[in-house]
């Protein structure tokens, strides 16, 4: 959602270093909101705040004069990754030459509502070198905003941007120069390409154009390791009624000091669940999922994506729930169902037929997960009124609307649709409303899993009326889809069988895996591997996950496994696990294409930068989708019985290779379990929390599917079979 006057000075100036624009991230607190989240593109250039200002590190290698600048190297260029794996300090590698270039970013709560960046660049090399680093700073960026004025402060560490100390550095600059856009309309980065530096050390623009930059003279000793770091207060103080919020920053801490507590923070707020597997991509794949979701949460609020969808959506909302259910983040959870007690329809596109159900799915889960009678008590009133919801829908005669939900898109306030739920009945199933049609399966999937959800929770609480009710409601909608079936499971040659493929086992369990398994394979056959090659969905991403956990519940390991490899190899933020929605942002090249939208929220703020296309990313439906079918790969819930080992690949039980899971949350409690395979032989042993009545040990791609009474699990020896 880039700004015109961005898009207009672009245009006038083609030449400028602009910003990447076709990847990013987004760094935070969890419960910090929009304002303070950080906006980083590969190389680690970044916006300390929305719309504050943008950040880069060029650097000149003054033997040969060239001139290195993230903006415009390719993205294969650079190694981007979360500190061990696991942690939000983001990393960067990248090469200028001979010398090795590692920056790290990282953000810090000093005290509530008061934040920082810390941004460590690390500069080493083979040979001698001799090296100019510029800190560049101008009004655009990752999510850049005006800067009106700029200058150095005197003590050659501290520069003043908007009139407030927002950059601070650890060592004295050996130069410094800022410029403003009037007249010749000059960029600093524009003079740093030139090589020719400007002279003036303070500039002033009322139109917001002012840009300034840091040098840095570095003399590198062959196998010496230099270390410039800056920390950078995030505060805004062009944002409206700015002049309320006083400015603050204790600034006591180097930027090595921060990011080693923003490490220890981190460790503190993550969950006691651990998992190793002798596959590194996997194992980071899960952690840095989980992270995206844990920094983009805004309050209570889970979010898709902070900044492009400014609410809560139930729909993709319910599954980051779910997969923080999942990572052991309970009391997250609990403040974010508030939402979910007090009102049935939240999202952009007003209120949609799939909502009651998805949320008596999160209702449950957190009772299933925590076994809190107490709380479910205080919850079952929704859960009851969102089952009658299911019920009205089943048995209505006429059109049903509600007006409930206050925050949708423009489009939507424009639409004939807005607020409608869902048509009359017919043949027996609900005619719901949800993405602007009328998707059969996952409407009365959702609903059948939603009145059976809710008949376990009244038989948890004792009322045996409610449990009958909801049960019969089930079974009854359960004969109608039956009898439908397979009509229109494969929906439309547009639709590509999205939400059927999406639905049908996981999550809503409604189908048995055998009753599908034709429809399956043809699907897989005629859409998703056509003409033997992979077809990947570059819209709509959340759904192809959704499939691969399908298949994963199919027991189909090798089509899990593609779907899987698809998400490695084709990652929006490459080595953070990123994603971007789609809505046809990525071509079949990779190349992403701007359409101009905002998606309608019409109170999203203009960036200096972001431009070159509808960039929604990390999107948290996608990443918890991912995050739900990494985790049922390693371990899931099935009734009453435990499943381990649907998605274990044969290489992970290659001789003296060990798959470990310790303290997962489960129905059951934590469950920690480990495999390792010796000469032929499996060693399996496990450990839970509660008592297990069941556990499957169940390796599709080895062929191994035993049944154990729960309590005589540990240590068992298995030979491996074939």
């Amino acid at each position: 959602m880039p700004s015109y006057d961005y898009l207009k000075m672009k245009e006038r100036h083609p030449d400028w270093v602009w910003p990447r624009s076709d990847s990013h991230m987004v760094l935070g607190i969890p419960g910090s909101m929009e304002c303070y989240k950080t906006w980083v593109e590969p190389g680690n250039s970044f916006s300390p705040g929305v719309c504050s200002f943008g950040v880069s590190i060029w650097i000149r290698d003054e033997a040969d004069q060239a001139l290195y600048t993230p903006e415009t190297m390719p993205l294969d260029a650079f190694e981007w990754h979360f500190r061990e794996g696991e942690l939000p300090v983001v990393v960067s590698e990248w090469d200028c030459g001979q010398t090795h270039v590692e920056s790290r970013l990282s953000v810090l709560e000093e005290k509530p509502h008061v934040y920082a960046d810390a941004l460590r660049l690390i500069l080493t090399s083979g040979q001698a070198k001799k090296l100019t680093v510029y800190l560049v700073v101008r009004s655009y960026g990752a999510c850049g905003g005006p800067i009106e004025s700029a200058r150095e402060n005197g003590d050659g560490k501290i520069i003043e941007v908007n009139g407030y100390p927002l950059i601070h550095g650890l060592k004295r600059f050996d130069d410094f120069a800022a410029v403003d856009c009037y007249g010749e309309e000059r960029d600093i980065g524009s003079c740093i390409v030139k090589n020719n530096w400007p002279r003036s050390r303070r500039a002033s623009d009322k139109c917001g154009w002012c840009s300034l930059a840091a040098a840095y003279h570095v003399a590198l000793a062959p196998g010496e390791r230099r270390e410039l770091s800056w920390v950078f207060p995030i505060y805004l103080p062009k944002s409206i009624a700015s002049h309320l919020v006083k400015y603050e920053s204790s600034l006591t801490m180097s930027a090595a000091e921060r990011e080693e507590e923003a490490a220890r923070r981190w460790r503190e707020r993550m969950s006691p669940l651990e998992i190793s597997v002798p596959d590194r991509q996997f194992n980071d794949m899960f952690h840095a999922t989980m992270l995206h979701m844990l920094m983009m949460i805004t309050g209570d609020d889970v979010r898709i994506e902070t900044g492009f969808y400014p609410l809560f959506w139930l729909r993709d909302g319910v599954y980051i729930l779910n997969a923080l259910e999942k990572g052991g983040f309970p009391e997250l959870v609990e403040k974010a169902l508030n939402r979910l007690i007090a009102g049935d329809f939240y999202g952009g596109f007003s209120s949609e037929a799939d909502a009651p159900a998805e949320g008596i799915w999160a209702l449950a889960q957190h009772y299933l997960f925590t076994g809190n009678r107490k709380w479910l008590e205080s919850a079952y009133p929704a859960i009851r009124r969102k089952a009658d919801w299911i019920e009205r829908m089943m048995r209505t005669g006429e059109t049903l609307y509600d007006y409930s939900t206050e925050m949708v898109t423009s489009f939507i306030r424009a639409s004939m649709a807005n607020g409608l739920v869902c048509h009359p009945a017919k043949d027996g199933l609900i005619q719901g409303n949800m993405d602007h049609h009328i998707p059969l399966y996952w409407i009365n999937c959702w609903a059948i899993f939603g009145l059976r959800l809710s008949a376990q929770c009244a038989d948890a609480l004792g009322l045996e009326e409610d449990s009958q009710k909801y049960r019969a409601l089930a079974e009854e909608l359960y004969g109608s889809l039956l009898r439908y079936y397979p009509k229109d499971f494969r929906e439309t040659p547009e639709l590509q069988g999205i939400y059927s493929f999406s639905v049908a086992l996981w999550p809503s369990e409604v189908f048995d895996p055998e009753t599908v398994r034709e429809e399956f394979d043809i699907w897989w056959k005629t859409w998703r591997c056509r003409d033997g090659e992979y077809n990947v969905a570059w819209d709509w991403s959340y759904f192809e996950c959704a499939q691969g956990h399908n298949y994963l519940r199919l027991g189909e390991w090798d089509r899990y496994a593609a779907i899987l490899k698809r998400f490695r190899d084709h990652q929006d933020v490459p080595g953070l696990y990123g994603y971007n929605e789609g809505k046809n942002s990525v071509k079949t090249d990779g190349q992403p294409t701007y359409g101009g939208q905002d998606w309608g929220f019409g109170n999203i703020l203009p960036y200096r930068g972001w431009d070159r296309f509808d960039c929604n990313m990390p999107h948290n439906w996608t990443g918890s989708e991912l995050y739900l079918m990494l985790r049922d790969a390693l371990l899931f819930e099935k009734g009453d019985e435990l499943v381990v080992g649907a998605g274990i690949l044969p290489e992970w039980l290659g001789d003296g290779k060990t798959v470990r899971v310790q303290n997962a949350p489960t129905h059951f409690g934590r469950v920690s379990y480990e495999l390792t395979s010796s000469g032929g032989k499996l060693s399996f042993g496990l450990k839970s929390e509660d008592a297990l009545r069941r556990v499957r040990l169940w390796i599709p791609s080895i062929g191994l599917d035993r049944a154990y009474d729960g309590g005589a699990i540990n240590e068992r020896e298995i030979t491996m079979e074939a």
